[in-house]
């Protein structure tokens, strides 16, 4: 920063030392004084603007490319701090184009000198005074000028901005459905007519184009105007020039300096305009990431796994879904019921996608939504009934990039990581954490459970809500011990375990393959087998989310893979999502049945056969079915 001032400090000086040493060279013609001096100033002088103005270019576009980078990251993991609004309510394309379109925006604010707009403003006023001693006329005209340029800049940016606004939430509303048309191609050819699906999104570009037209026009109608003001205002001074040349007010050496201070007076209009559009612009695009950039990082650590419903209840546009739903996670539950009863908003409490209207959710004694979304995710795993693939081989796919041990070493590991948690609590708790000899020592571990970056950490806003955080544990050694379990297998794996999940889930003949973007090159049931194998990974005792297991697989491989599932589920606590009752019998120790938004009925499966008659009646529809 203190290069790009002195840069621009340079450039501007030279700015209004050049005019002053052309009219020095012309006042010494035919007299020789000096002559060669001036004129190796004045190169010296043109040199030394040339790189300043270099530099200047060079600085401010690291800076852009810098700031923009920055920003795509801090968009990007914002997912890992808070649910997107703008993925959840305008799909991903949207948040997608937030990353590199939004971004790249508000990036511009920076791309703009303002230690040269400083520093040219000077220069011009310096200029106008230069050129007030010699003529007033040019005063005049030059006022005028200025007058009438800033009243087109202010009157075309207001059009500019307002179309542009327009256009880009055109474009936040036409992303997800070009991706959704690429996506559902097929049912488009089988079920519609692909000319008036595509018709009906080219009506949408044409909107986003109209506006953007006006905003572009309206940049150029600016940027013409300015132009022909400068011009019909240099073509006046010349007029008046030409009189007072002729009166002999005015000598030649004078006229060639004023007519360089000319396009220096005007050289601020330029920039001024240039940062005015880029803080306009950065306004309307901040708006639209606002969210995602000031994302604040839930802090809250739970002393153990143990997930709790308390009273819950969840409306949607005035529509109870669920009502004073209670019950601790305190083994394996199945919940059933109808489409639309409520089981997927559940899991959207837990994990902080929805709010409840009443009640609370509660993991380790801590509210849900107050832990960390990398933690809370670290602490419940989650088999979702959207498959996740990636596109790339079988190995990936399954551990996600992280490192495997031999089992042996893979609990040394695990040991030495569990020290490291309860060095860095101790720490923290001892308030030494933050302190410039300890910070290195806790920054690694405290990144891992927070997923933010070290950085961050120097903020002491973060340092005093991560000594809260941890200051409420009661219990330092259990808790930290908890926590690395949670933590330790995201970063590493048993390699000998994963070969017996790979041969339990009969994976073998995928190997050596790319899946495809979304799985494209394998089956639905490869999917779910695939999924399957990553969720049972992690060699801990975690709570589990299991949202509608099996549900690609034919009747044959839903049996065996219940088996492989109940003997790797061992005596974890979990949640487990089916419509399959057979699944739920086999899997769970407790069923639980929702309708009409509340829990039903629960128990054992026996005990519902024996004693509610909606179960009896949905396992007689289940048994005749099978």
């Amino acid at each position: 920063m203190f290069f790009l001032l002195v840069a621009s400090a340079i450039s501007s000086v030279c700015t209004v030392l050049i005019p002053f040493f052309e009219k020095a060279i012309l006042d010494g013609i035919g007299t020789g004084n000096g002559q060669t001096r001036n004129i190796a100033a004045l190169i010296c002088v043109c040199v030394a603007s040339a790189i300043a103005l270099f530099l200047c270019a060079f600085i401010t576009t690291k800076l852009y490319y810098s700031f923009k980078k920055e920003l795509e990251y801090v968009l990007l993991h914002s997912l890992s701090q808070q649910e997107s609004k703008t993925v959840s309510t305008k799909g991903s394309g949207a948040f997608l184009g937030a990353v590199f379109g939004d971004s790249e925006q508000i990036a511009s604010v920076v791309a703009v000198n303002y230690f040269s707009i400083a520093f040219t403003l000077v220069a011009s006023i310096a200029s106008i005074v230069i050129s007030a001693v010699w003529s007033l006329t040019f005063l005049f005209i030059a006022g005028v000028s200025y007058l009438l340029i800033l009243v087109v800049i202010f009157s075309a940016n207001r059009i500019y901005l307002s179309n542009l606004k327009k256009g880009k939430e055109e474009i936040y509303s036409l992303n997800p459905k070009v991706l959704e048309f690429i996506e559902n191609k097929n049912s488009i050819l089988s079920y519609s007519s692909f000319d008036a699906y595509e018709q009906s999104m080219f009506a949408g570009f044409t909107r986003r184009d109209s506006f953007f037209i006006k905003a572009n026009l309206a940049s150029d109608i600016s940027k013409i105007s300015i132009s022909v003001i400068q011009s019909v205002a240099l073509a006046v001074f010349f007029a008046f020039a030409a009189f007072d040349l002729e009166a002999g007010r005015l000598d030649v050496s004078t006229l060639v300096a004023l007519i360089s201070y000319f396009s220096v007076i005007f050289l601020p209009i330029g920039s001024v305009k240039e940062m005015y559009e880029n803080i306009q612009k950065f306004n309307v695009f901040f708006e639209k990431v606002k969210e995602p950039l000031c994302a604040r990082t839930n802090l809250c650590i739970p002393r153990d796994g143990l997930i709790c419903f308390d009273g819950v209840s969840c409306s949607y546009g005035g529509k109870a879904v669920l009502r004073d739903i209670t019950f601790p996670v305190d083994g394996k539950i199945a919940l059933i019921g109808l489409s639309g009863e409520g089981k997927t908003t559940l899991i959207k409490l837990l994990f902080g996608s929805a709010k409840p209207t009443a009640g609370q959710v509660s993991i380790g004694q801590r509210k849900s939504e107050s832990v960390s979304r990398n933690l809370l995710f670290s602490c419940v795993r989650y088999y979702s009934q959207d498959l996740e693939i990636f596109d790339d081989d079988l190995l990936f796919n399954i551990t996600l990039g992280k490192k495997g041990l031999p089992v042996e070493k893979y609990q040394k590991e695990r040991e030495r990581y569990a020290q490291r948690v309860f060095d860095a609590f101790s720490k923290v708790v001892g308030n030494a954490a933050f302190s410039r000899k300890n910070i290195a020592e806790t920054t690694s571990v405290l990144c891992d459970i927070y997923a933010i970056d070290p950085k961050d950490l120097k903020d002491k806003r973060i340092q005093n809500e991560v000594f809260s955080a941890i200051s409420a544990i009661d219990d330092i050694r259990g808790t930290s011990r908890f926590v690395s379990d949670c933590i330790f297998p995201k970063k590493f794996y048993s390699t000998e375990r994963l070969n017996r999940i790979i041969a339990d889930l009969e994976l073998e003949k995928l190997e050596g393959r790319k899946f495809g973007q979304r799985g494209s090159n394998i089956s639905g049931g490869e999917k779910a087998r695939v999924s399957l194998a990553r969720f049972l990974l992690p060699l801990s005792e975690n709570s589990f989310v299991l949202d509608e297991p099996l549900l690609s697989l034919d009747l044959l491989a839903q049996q065996k893979l219940t088996k492989v599932l109940k003997r790797y589920l061992g005596s974890q606590n979990g949640i487990i999502i089916t419509h399959d009752l057979g699944i739920a019998k086999a899997l769970s120790e407790k069923i639980f049945i929702l309708d009409d938004a509340t829990i039903k009925c629960r128990g054992t499966h026996e005990e519902l056969l024996a004693e509610s008659t909606v179960y009896k009646d949905l396992y007689s529809a289940y048994s005749n079915q099978k």
